[in-house]
């Protein structure tokens, strides 16, 4: 969580909402002592029963920004620009619904995520997943360049933004799932109301996802 918010220092970021959901006593004197003198995060505490989609939907209700930036614990951003990007194509392009972008492993040479497909069945899968990112930027022949930008099915909520207005339209995530799967269902709704979801390209930069 410290590596996450420190990644964030730099960003032009005016809200942190930061949700504590059963975090030991030594995480959170950690997180108490590095936000003290930290401005623009607020600790939240949600007593109850883990369930990703509650907790956001809960810190959403509270957010006062007009692009809700979900983003697990375990990322970290490095780039200023990429987040700027991202916002902007959240909040200014009406047909944009989840705006994701390329996730690495800790490595930082494999992909964790350049997007989400769907698998026939009823599940998904992210695209690329545990590919060396040095062999898949020399293939001149992907089917999917996640290289520019990329319209597809869904992308992780564990990096998701999305106007506000847009996620409050549609109810929110569907608390019916636990865990995982409440992303896909947001994305899938989202674009039922020609809210499209899009991942932004490698070009414009990428974010690390220690899972």
């Amino acid at each position: 969580t410290i590596d996450c918010l420190k990644s964030l220092a730099s960003c032009p970021i005016k809200e942190i909402l930061l949700v504590n959901n059963g975090s030991s006593s030594s995480t959170m004197d950690q997180i108490k002592a590095y936000s003290a003198n930290v401005k623009n995060i607020k600790l939240l505490h949600y007593n109850h029963k883990f369930n990703y989609q509650k907790i956001n939907n809960w810190a959403a209700a509270q957010a006062k920004g007009k692009v809700l930036w979900l983003l697990n614990n375990d990322v970290e951003a490095t780039s200023p620009d990429l987040i700027e990007y991202m916002y902007h194509k959240a909040l200014l392009e009406p047909k944009v619904g989840a705006v994701g972008c390329v996730l690495l492993y800790g490595d930082r040479k494999t992909v964790q995520h350049a997007g989400v497909y769907l698998v026939p069945g009823g599940t998904a899968d992210h695209l690329y997943i545990r590919k060396k990112l040095s062999s898949l930027l020399e293939d001149e022949n992907l089917p999917y360049n996640f290289k520019e930008d990329l319209p597809l099915a869904a992308v992780t909520a564990a990096c998701l933004m999305v106007e506000k207005v847009k996620f409050d339209k549609i109810g929110g995530l569907n608390e019916d799932f636990i865990i995982t799967g409440g992303d896909v269902d947001l994305c899938l709704r989202l674009a039922d109301k020609k809210f499209a979801p899009i991942l932004v390209g490698y070009n414009h930069g990428h974010m690390i996802h220690k899972e």
